[in-house]
C-alpha cells in the first residue's frame, strides 16, 4: 500500500518531514552542539502515550504501578521495559502488516523524531514557550494520557508525564553521547549498552528535566513508574 492511500489509526497523527534546529545553548554539554536534522520522510504519531487499556489489549499484561487512581484505564502505561515497548510495537506491526504502508512499521520514536514531535516547529526550551505550561511535573503521580495541553503538532504530554522510550541505543556511563557538530538527516544511534528516554516526568520537581532538549537515558531492563512510551509508524530502521 503507498503512504497516499494509507488511513492511519485513531489516535495517530500525519507529521511531515522538515528541518529542525536540535539541541539547546541553555542546556548540559550533550545537548550541543545545536545542530541542524532533517527528517527526510513523513510519519506518524500517537497523539498520546500508550495507556495502560491500550498496553494490556495488546500484550495481555498490566505492569504499571499507578492503577489505583481516578484515571483509572487512561493512565499511561509505564515500569514497561525498553524490550517490552518494542514486543508491543512488534505485535501491533504483525496484526496490521498487510495494510501497512511499505517500508513502514510500529516502533519507538529516533530520539531525533521525538525532538521534532516535540518542537512541532517551536524553537524555545519547551513546546509552550519561555516557560512550562499544561503539563505534569513536581506532582506525585501519572495522570491521564489525553490530559494535558498539545502541541502545534497536536501531541499531548511530551513533557512530563512520564518519561518516554526511544529507539536509540546509549551508554549510560555518557548519557547520552554529544551531538554531531554538522548537519545530519535521520540519525539513528543503533549500537550501545543501554536506550535513550525522553520528556521528563511526574517525579521531576524542576521543569529544567521536561524541556524538549533535555536527554537522558535508562538501563535496557529498567522498568520504573516513571518510564513510559509512545508509538509512531514510520520507516523501518535496520540497526
Amino acid at each position: 500500500m503507498t503512504i497516499a492511500a494509507f488511513a492511519p489509526p485513531d489516535g495517530f497523527v500525519a507529521i511531515p518531514a522538515g528541518t529542525f534546529q536540535m539541541g539547546s545553548i541553555a542546556g548540559i554539554a550533550y545537548e550541543q552542539p545545536v545542530h541542524a536534522v532533517t527528517i527526510t520522510r513523513p510519519f506518524w504519531a500517537s497523539a498520546h502515550e500508550v495507556s495502560q487499556m491500550g498496553f494490556s489489549s495488546v500484550m495481555s499484561s498490566h505492569p504499571s504501578f499507578f492503577q489505583q487512581t481516578p484515571f483509572g484505564e487512561s493512565l499511561p502505561v509505564e515500569q514497561v521495559t525498553w524490550s517490552q515497548a518494542m514486543a508491543y510495537c512488534a505485535a501491533l506491526t504483525s496484526a496490521e502488516a498487510q495494510i501497512l504502508p511499505a517500508g513502514y512499521q510500529y516502533r519507538l520514536p529516533t530520539e531525533a523524531e521525538w525532538e521534532y514531535l516535540c518542537r512541532a516547529g517551536s524553537t524555545s526550551e519547551w513546546s509552550s514557550g519561555a516557560s512550562l505550561t499544561g503539563s505534569n511535573f513536581h506532582s506525585s503521580s501519572t495522570w491521564g494520557v489525553m490530559s494535558g495541553l498539545p502541541n502545534g503538532f497536536g501531541m499531548i504530554n511530551m513533557h512530563g508525564n512520564v518519561w518516554e522510550w526511544c529507539l536509540d541505543s546509549s551508554d549510560v556511563a555518557n548519557i547520552p553521547a554529544n551531538y554531531p557538530s554538522t548537519a545530519v538527516s535521520d540519525p539513528y544511534v543503533s549500537t550501545g549498552p543501554d536506550r535513550v528516554v525522553r520528556g521528563g516526568s511526574w517525579f521531576n520537581t524542576d521543569a529544567f528535566y521536561c524541556r524538549s532538549a533535555m536527554r537522558s537515558a535508562a538501563t535496557l531492563n529498567s522498568a520504573a513508574n516513571t518510564i513510559g512510551f509512545r508509538v509512531v509508524l514510520a520507516p523501518i530502521l535496520v540497526p
